[in-house]
């Protein structure tokens, strides 16, 4: 009888399905998690330096910017105010302008015809007012020589034309002529200004010396004349002030 001896299979002729085992904790790369911090920044002073400067360069540059664009601004209006004086020194001077095609521009010469008489009756204005305060300083300047009469025509009476008599110095002349000038374009002052700085000129108190040196036959219609604008000008004050509760 024949025996043999029973040898186990090499491991190498094992079926690979019946001995391979998967880990049940994956392997974690440790590239991709470091455990050390990050190193410090290699940038030099002389990169931040770099830097600073750039930024300047910018700022300076957009400051340059901003300044150029001001004058160019600067510059169009003031070609632009002294293109319209010019048009308006040929429309007063009978002249008719034209458009960029060389025709009579009808619409903005009556434009400019319009903006004249407005300055014209500005000036008109303006020059009655500063007229009338010079009057009222020269007036007052002369109180120091007591020997010099004052009459009724020396007055500067806040009306327009120059009051003949107390029956002419109405409300509505001394409105239209205290407030006239808040019409011009530019200004500053306030219907509030006006009255008040026009109280204290014309309170009796105030032209007391004036009137003591008005000529005796004028005496009475000067006074009355100046009670006369005091209290023209106290209601239009309270008018104001009721109007404004």
């Amino acid at each position: 009888m024949l025996g043999y001896f029973a040898f186990p299979p090499s491991p190498a002729k094992l079926p690979p399905s019946s001995t391979t085992r998967i880990p049940l904790t994956p392997t974690l790369n440790a590239s991709a998690y470091p455990t050390s911090p990050p190193e410090p920044s290699t940038s030099s002073p002389e990169d931040n330096s770099d830097v600073s400067d750039q930024i300047r360069k910018e700022q300076a540059w957009a400051e340059r910017c901003r300044r150029d664009a001001q004058l160019h601004e600067a510059r169009l209006a003031r070609e632009r105010a002294e293109a319209w004086q010019g048009e308006l020194e040929w429309v007063r001077s009978g002249g008719v302008v034209r458009d960029a095609r060389g025709r009579r521009d009808m619409a903005r010469t009556e434009l400019l015809r319009a903006e004249i008489r407005l300055q014209d009756e500005e000036k008109r204005i303006l020059d009655k007012w500063n007229g009338y305060e010079t009057r009222w300083r020269m007036l007052v300047l002369s109180t120091a020589d007591s020997e010099k009469s004052v009459g009724w025509e020396d007055i500067p009476w806040p009306v327009d034309p120059q009051p003949a008599s107390v029956g002419e110095i109405t409300p509505e002349a001394v409105e239209t002529f205290i407030f006239a000038p808040l019409r011009v374009r530019g200004s500053t002052s306030s219907r509030k200004e006006k009255l008040r700085s026009s109280i204290l000129k014309w309170h009796p108190d105030k032209v007391a010396v004036i009137l003591s040196r008005v000529v005796g036959n004028q005496q009475a219609a000067v006074r009355e004349g100046v009670n006369t604008v005091f209290r023209i000008l106290k209601e239009l004050q309270d008018v104001d002030k009721s109007s404004n509760l």
